[in-house]
């Protein structure tokens, strides 16, 4: 049996994932004529986030979402196909966690396996990942609280190791996320220009409508979240004509720009980013730029008791409703 390429996009998260699922997603079909299949097998869809291949990385890592004969059937996918490279893309394929030795064996025997992620540094990470979570995960905590619960993704040397245990080194590739040292300043474009010079893949990604949005809330936004989730529980406690109210006051937020992080949070993710940074300096030359603390603006109304009674109120007239913990 001859192996098949499959080449696996592993985010990390905040690095333009989604856009980049859509464009493979959309050029699907074109590019199977190529020989080049994003497959069905292992994908799940999810309104608002995209098209990912989440059930491959769960079986990958043996969790309780994993599916059974996953690997087998992207292969037997890309034969219907009459396609020999794979591209799968799951922005928590780069994760901590414990590859199964079963699975490890499985995909080794059906496929040449290579490993692609962008990194973000550390702040501008913890920052974007935090307003997701509060967003659409109904996240209740503080910045910092978020940061102590998801240490783990500091150390992406970490995280890494168990992909260069499975591909090689020479089969990992990490970029730094730069949007400005991006072909034609896309991630989009940039990953087809990665396929193309190191896999001699060429796809068609380009002019496509992506069918989602993911673009993030401004501060006053995701503090509306955050105390919606902690005093109305949440989007999912809502009826859809509350929903409706709540969108109401959430587009009509304008906020102070800067980070949600505070200044001493952001000195202990900047020290305790350095082994990795280094490690992905030295074995990638991929050259993590950590930003001058001293030199971040951050966000002073977000941590405003004032603020936070007046959007508590706010939120309690439109809803007509009082708050879980004054009830």
């Amino acid at each position: 049996m001859d192996k098949m390429r499959l080449i696996i996009h592993g985010g990390m998260h905040k690095t333009g994932s989604t856009a980049l699922q859509e464009a493979l997603s959309s050029h699907n079909e074109l590019n199977q004529l190529q020989g080049v299949l994003f497959p069905n097998t292992g994908i799940r869809h999810d309104y608002g986030v995209g098209s990912r291949h989440f059930y491959v990385r769960e079986t990958l890592f043996n969790t309780h979402h994993k599916q059974d004969n996953v690997w087998e059937g992207l292969y037997q996918e890309a034969i219907s196909k009459n396609c020999n490279v794979i591209i799968l893309s799951y922005e928590n394929f780069l994760s901590p966690g414990i590859m199964d030795e079963g699975a490890i064996n499985e995909i080794k025997y059906y496929f040449d396996v290579s490993f692609i992620c962008y990194i973000r540094d550390s702040i501008s990470y913890f920052n974007a990942k935090y307003k997701e979570w509060v967003r659409r995960l109904a996240f209740e905590g503080e910045a910092a609280d978020f940061v102590l619960e998801h240490l783990k993704y500091v150390h992406i040397d970490k995280m890494l190791k168990p992909w260069i245990d499975l591909c090689g080194l020479e089969n990992v590739f990490c970029f730094p996320f730069r949007r400005e040292s991006f072909f034609n300043q896309s991630i989009v474009d940039d990953f087809g220009s990665v396929l193309s010079s190191r896999f001699n893949v060429n796809i068609k990604l380009d002019k496509f409508t992506s069918r989602v949005s993911n673009s993030s809330y401004n501060n006053a936004q995701t503090l509306l979240c955050l105390l919606r989730n902690k005093f109305f529980g949440g989007f999912k406690a809502m009826s859809n004509s509350e929903r409706a109210i709540f969108s109401k006051i959430i587009d009509k937020l304008d906020s102070e720009a800067g980070l949600l992080l505070s200044k001493s949070t952001c000195i202990q993710l900047k020290s305790m980013s350095w082994r990795s940074n280094h490690f992905l300096r030295h074995k990638f030359n991929c050259i993590i730029e950590e930003p001058i603390v001293k030199d971040l603006p951050f966000c002073r109304d977000y941590h405003s008791p004032y603020l936070r009674v007046n959007l508590i109120n706010e939120i309690e007239r439109g809803l007509n409703r009082k708050p879980n913990a004054l009830v």
